[in-house]
């Protein structure tokens, strides 16, 4: 039987790999509130209790986020796309779908919508995007 080695991702990889899977769960949670709340017809305290469980596990997965550094391209577009959901703030569900899914493309056919700060993050996600994440 050949020695076999428990191989160890470098801490970079590691950071990389806990800002994305971060991300799925925060998407995960967003659709969640879609399925859970509106799907299910949830309504006053039943869907306020669903939404803030689904919120809470929002706010966890952008500080899990916020909390690394990532190393690589792929790693950066999610911090990058929080910062544009939260420099736009409140939005159309329209709008925060496009975000959620990182359909650039989609928000860059209405650039009129967003003010400087939300363009300036678009730019730097094209730019993300020109280079192969």
């Amino acid at each position: 039987m050949a020695n076999q080695s428990i191989q160890t991702l470098p801490a970079e990889a590691t950071a990389d790999a806990a800002i994305l899977t971060a991300w799925e769960r925060r998407k995960e949670a967003f659709f969640g509130i879609d399925e859970m709340v509106v799907a299910a017809g949830l309504s006053g305290d039943e869907a306020k209790a669903a939404e803030d469980a689904y919120f809470a596990q929002i706010g966890e997965a952008e500080a899990e986020i916020a909390r690394r550094t990532a190393t690589t391209l792929a790693g950066l577009a999610p911090q990058l796309w929080i910062s544009l959901h939260l420099t736009i703030g409140d939005m159309p569900r329209d709008i925060e779908n496009a975000i959620i899914n990182q359909d650039l493309d989609w928000l860059e056919a209405r650039t009129d919508q967003f003010d400087s700060g939300a363009r300036l993050t678009m730019a730097a996600l094209r730019s993300l995007k020109a280079m192969g994440a």
